[in-house]
């Protein structure tokens, strides 16, 4: 018994709220240790481009196993003309007197 580290890179799904999701099972793997009894200090799971700084080699910023595939921002449709659907609350603006 003693002390361990556990590191795993790779590339695919996550952040979807999906069981199947690389965060979601990574969740589940400490709750699992715990569960076994070990004690898990820290788990942490980035997302996103990285660099290898320890390398003499040159490395090209947010470079990455998979070419990024160009995406286009969401367009949302406009807004209904006319007032909010009764029951959604609205927030009264803030009053510009401190005393209030």
């Amino acid at each position: 018994m003693g002390s361990w580290s556990i590191s795993i890179h790779g590339h695919g799904i996550h952040d979807n709220g999906l069981a199947e999701d690389a965060d979601s099972l990574l969740r589940k793997f400490v709750a699992e240790l715990r569960g076994l009894g070990h004690v898990v200090h820290g788990a942490h799971f980035t997302a996103g481009a990285s660099q290898d700084l320890t390398t003499e080699e040159t490395v090209k910023p947010f470079s990455a196993d998979v070419p990024a595939e160009p995406q286009a921002a969401p367009v949302l449709p406009e807004p209904a003309p006319g007032p909010l659907p009764e029951g959604v609350p609205v927030a009264e603006p803030a009053s510009a007197d401190p005393a209030s």
